[in-house]
């Protein structure tokens, strides 16, 4: 059987998305409240680094670890340092708070990429993802999310609150946005 083509001017388009705008209107409503598809929880987690600056000017690194499958923030900490075996720690931490991930997703920072950090994770058994160079969607928190969530860490007791040495609010969670752990929805 031999198909026709047809064609349609940009103004039929127009007119028809004009008569039924209220139905586009309600149906993209839908497709942006739909429930994702669901995810094994502790299937991968995501782990990321950003900064930030407190009162007196100083830059704090915090570490951010999110569960794809349930989409909570499993932790938010301060750092004292940026190195590995730091890095691997507060991993530990939260293993032993939630339970062992198959594996986790990382970007490449230097940090992440390194013989010590892998190791320490295959030495658990569990899975090293990296995301793919120059594509900063792939990153577990985006930067406005990163932000907000830092900006409300300080606020609820991180780096820069009150009148405390930063050195001293190295290593504190500062992540539990809502006093619960893991209930916040990424």
């Amino acid at each position: 059987m031999r198909r026709t083509r047809v064609s349609v001017s940009k103004s039929f388009v127009a007119y028809t998305l004009w008569s039924r705008q209220h139905a586009v209107v309600l149906k993209r409503h839908e497709l942006r409240a739909r429930v994702p598809a669901s995810m094994p929880v502790n299937a991968v987690w995501g782990v990321g680094m950003t900064g930030k600056v407190d009162g007196i000017g100083r830059l704090h690194a915090m570490l951010g670890i999110v569960d794809h499958g349930s989409r909570r923030l499993l932790a938010l900490r301060a750092l004292p340092s940026k190195s590995a075996w730091t890095l691997l720690g507060h991993l530990c931490l939260a293993i032993a708070e939630f339970g062992r991930p198959r594996s986790v997703r990382a970007d490449n920072e230097s940090v992440f990429v390194g013989l010590v950090f892998s190791g320490g994770l295959q030495m658990r058994g569990i899975r090293h993802q990296r995301t793919t160079p120059g594509c900063p969607w792939h990153h577990v928190l985006s930067s406005r999310e990163r932000s907000n969530r830092s900006d409300l860490a300080v606020r609820s007791g991180g780096p820069g609150a009150g009148k405390k040495e930063p050195r001293a609010l190295a290593g504190q969670v500062v992540g539990r946005l809502d006093g619960t752990v893991g209930e916040v929805k990424v």
